[in-house]
């Protein structure tokens, strides 16, 4: 497995590198370099890795860790192709590291990371990791992984993994995962695979997956929820909202909304109105309070 800095060091000095390829073989197959020896006399390339501790890019580089990834040293190699290899990293991140910086605009930047940063904006932009910063806005960008951050307004963007972090806003975007979370604002067109141990003040005209271990204090308009599971709790549920399951020992303090589908497993439900359905229930594993019509009136 290839980490992150990973290069390959020809015998006539050149460092070959490129931006987010951490597999050597990868390397050697865009730079056209053929692997035909393992004589360290004739080898003609060597491979080099170097890692940041912890996996931490704002760690100072003297304390980044340097590997001859071969199990055969070259003949020809000595302190001059290291130092080659490290003025290869350092011109690699001036170009698409960000550390510790306060930055108006990003705009249709490719970087791999941005760590303890301020940013104005990011718009039509590509990250990698952003981790401890502070965004006012991120539009219409693509972030694999958002760690321990916080963000004012998320638009039409498309985030991987969202961790650890606060966001005000999340409008018209996709997100596979968000975990430990607080979010005031999840809606209108936005799509969630998994909330897992997070906290969303609403839910507005959008799809969640999966809403495990949670909080969600509404969810409005005409939002879907696949599944309500591992004792999360929904303050409300109005308009025409669909819930495909809950389960789990999750509660619903009150239901407004047309249906929801399949309770069961120690459910807790505070309130229902009579425009409320639901199937497939097993009546033993729910509680259920107030339902609009009769104190308890739930049929499968």
């Amino acid at each position: 497995m290839c980490n992150f800095f990973s290069c390959i060091c020809l015998k006539d000095g050149k460092v070959l590198y490129k931006h987010k390829v951490n597999s050597h073989d990868i390397l050697l197959w865009l730079h056209g370099v053929k692997d035909e020896t393992a004589d360290r006399e004739k080898m003609l390339f060597a491979r080099v890795e170097i890692t940041p501790p912890d996996g931490d890019l704002s760690k100072p580089l003297k304390q980044w860790e340097f590997k001859l990834d071969e199990k055969i040293t070259p003949s020809w190699w000595s302190s001059k192709y290291k130092k080659a290899c490290w003025n290869a990293l350092k011109e690699y991140m001036k170009v698409h590291v960000r550390i510790g910086k306060t930055v108006g605009e990003l705009y249709g930047d490719n970087l791999l990371a941005l760590v303890d940063c301020k940013v104005n904006r990011i718009t039509y932009s590509t990250v990698s990791m952003l981790d401890r910063c502070e965004v006012e806005s991120l539009d219409r960008s693509y972030i694999e992984g958002l760690y321990n951050s916080e963000i004012e307004f998320i638009g039409e963007s498309n985030i991987r993994t969202m961790s650890e972090s606060k966001c005000k806003t999340i409008y018209g975007s996709t997100v596979d995962v968000i975990e430990r979370c607080k979010i005031v604002v999840f809606g209108t067109n936005s799509t969630v695979r998994s909330v897992r141990s997070s906290e969303i003040n609403r839910v507005r005209t959008s799809f969640i997956s999966i809403l495990y271990n949670s909080t969600v204090e509404s969810i409005e308009g005409t939002s879907r929820i696949g599944s309500i599971d591992d004792h999360s709790f929904v303050g409300g549920i109005e308009a025409e909202v669909i819930v495909g399951h809950v389960c789990g020992r999750s509660r619903i303090e009150e239901s407004k909304s047309r249906m929801a589908i399949n309770i069961s497993n120690g459910v807790r439900i505070d309130k229902l109105t009579p425009s409320s359905r639901f199937f497939n229930i097993d009546q033993d594993k729910l509680f259920c309070g107030s339902v609009g019509m009769k104190k308890v009136n739930v049929k499968a």
